[in-house]
């Protein structure tokens, strides 16, 4: 169902504003997630605040919402869109923090899909907006082919969703942090294929896994790859995907070409701000795979300490390149 695409996962304290400004700078092409923002935050947080949450405008990233109350979720969503112009949402089903669970949503939805459907018809007669879910292939003891297909088939035949971030492992609501529902739920690609199959003019988003341009092998049916942590480690990881899967060669990355994307995100915010933690954040892996990793993380760490402005952060930046070369 068109070209195939590549998604930056939502990750909790990881895509913040300033990771996806990051990402966006150095790639235009990859759609980004920002974190999981629960309805009711929205609904009970100041415009003002709001924006340091959600962060600037960006007509490829999608908003993740958490929650399980149709009309809340719908407000929630009226405000975002009217406050920044989103038009992009999605649901969160897949998430099975203990938190998530006491508030019943996250991956407890996967078994409660007819407040799903709610939602979802919610949103979009309030908004004209239909959501995409972010869902898993099992939950708990409901792991089987047949509990992942009903769960399609009930939103698909009773709402316009048709588009699934589907994180290829079932994942247990207790017993399992949500690290370790990473990582121990084995990874099961045939039941994203075999999905894509029965329900072709869906789109189907693989997630879980996915690390290195040489798995686009695996992309087969599917109509994109979501990355999640592989792009902490290396943030340039989708100009990779991309020239691989557009020109079939491993894209090298240039020590110029770094340090280009990295005065592009300092300018991005303007001359008399004051470089923070949270600004050097995503740039902490961007030497990945080279030498000079961690003098590079100590250059920012002693950077940030002497509480300059991004004006004086970009002469430090050229000079530490300039000696580099």
């Amino acid at each position: 169902m068109g070209e195939f695409k590549f998604y930056l996962a939502p990750m909790l304290d990881v895509t913040t504003p300033h990771f996806r400004r990051f990402l966006r700078t150095i790639n235009k092409e990859v759609i980004l997630f920002t974190e999981m923002i629960v309805a009711e935050t929205v609904l009970h947080t100041s415009d003002e605040k709001l924006k340091e949450i959600i962060g600037f405008f960006d007509d490829k990233t999608i908003v993740q919402i958490g929650g399980s109350n149709p009309l809340n979720i719908a407000a929630a969503i009226t405000k975002v869109h009217t406050i920044f112009g989103y038009k992009d949402f999605n649901l969160n089903c897949g998430c099975p923090s203990s938190k998530v669970k006491k508030g019943n949503f996250g991956a407890s939805l996967m078994l409660m899909p007819q407040v799903v459907i709610d939602i979802i018809n919610e949103v979009y007669e309030k908004t004209g907006f239909i959501m995409s879910l972010k869902i898993r292939i099992g939950v708990d003891e409901n792991d089987s082919y047949i509990f992942f297909k009903n769960f399609i088939e009930e939103i698909v035949s009773r709402t316009m969703c048709k588009t699934f971030f589907v994180h290829a492992r079932k994942c247990w609501l207790s017993g399992l942090s949500p690290l370790q529902n990473r990582t121990i739920p084995c990874l099961n690609y045939d039941f994203v294929y075999k999905i894509k199959d029965e329900y072709p003019n869906c789109n189907f988003i693989l997630n879980g896994g996915i690390s290195s341009p040489e798995q686009l092998n695996l992309k087969k049916n599917l109509d994109g790859f979501m990355i999640g942590r592989a792009a902490i480690k290396d943030p340039f990881i989708f100009d990779k995907f991309i020239e691989m899967y557009r020109n079939n060669i491993s894209k090298a990355i240039e020590i110029d070409y770094i340090c280009r994307n990295l005065i592009g995100y300092f300018k991005s915010y303007g001359s008399d701000t004051l470089v923070r933690h949270h600004h050097i954040f995503p740039l902490l892996n961007i030497f990945h795979g080279r030498n000079g990793t961690k003098k590079f993380k100590n250059f920012l760490v002693e950077t940030v300490q002497k509480k300059i402005n991004f004006d004086g952060f970009v002469e430090m930046i050229e000079e530490y390149f300039l000696a580099k070369n």
